[in-house]
């Protein structure tokens, strides 16, 4: 075979396997069984090509080679059965590991969702509880951010791959991957806001107490 015209290739040399995060060398096509699987490939819509058509942008943008067009020496992925089991742990493994953060910044989250409420020293404060209720307004608020980034990674993207076992193949499995991983990172951003603000509320009773005001 060699390369193919038309979309979505268009003439280019290398193309991607969005599902299995391989790139093919179509000047080097291998077409025997469960081998390179081009057509097959374009026809699930997993093809995804390169700009500037080459093997450093493909790998820039995180793509191993195919053992089989770019022979087993060059890959860093081994093969057995046809199935390409190094890629199916690290899949495993990512998603393992996609659930546990996500875990760990929504149980922050509740702690400190759980401290802002229990703090009940609102009659001590005097002329000063203005101050608090300012500073308790701002945690919730930073909490209620964090929480609404954690239900959109969780709902799109923990709940399709695990709970509804849609297929991770897809073109926009990437962007998800990527949006996911935003949405997890602002979401711990702002459990530390709303944690920061619950700590700046003992330390200001503590100066008060150290001030002789109460």
């Amino acid at each position: 075979m060699a390369r193919r015209p038309g979309p979505p290739t268009c003439g280019k040399r290398f193309v991607g396997n969005t599902n299995t995060d391989e790139v093919h060398d179509l000047d080097n096509e291998k077409t025997g069984a469960n081998e390179c699987q081009i057509d097959e490939i374009i026809g699930a819509g997993l093809a995804v090509t390169f700009s500037p058509d080459t093997l450093a942008e493909a790998h820039r943008q995180g793509y191993d080679n195919c053992a089989y067009c770019f022979m087993r020496v060059k890959t860093t992925r081994v093969r057995e059965g046809g199935e390409n089991t190094t890629h199916l742990y690290s899949s495993l493994l990512s998603r393992f590991v996609s659930v546990w953060l996500w875990s760990i910044v929504f149980g922050g989250l509740t702690g400190t969702i759980f401290s802002l409420f229990s703090f009940r020293q609102y009659e001590r404060w005097g002329l000063l509880t203005s101050l608090l209720v300012l500073l308790f307004t701002l945690g919730i608020l930073a909490a209620l951010v964090s929480g609404a980034f954690l239900f959109r990674g969780l709902s799109g993207y923990l709940i399709p791959r695990f709970v509804m076992l849609v297929s991770p193949g897809s073109q926009d499995d990437k962007k998800a991957r990527f949006r996911f991983a935003d949405d997890l990172r602002m979401a711990f951003l702002m459990m530390l806001v709303a944690a920061l603000v619950r700590m700046c509320m003992n330390l200001s009773e503590l100066i008060l107490v150290a001030l002789g005001f109460y």
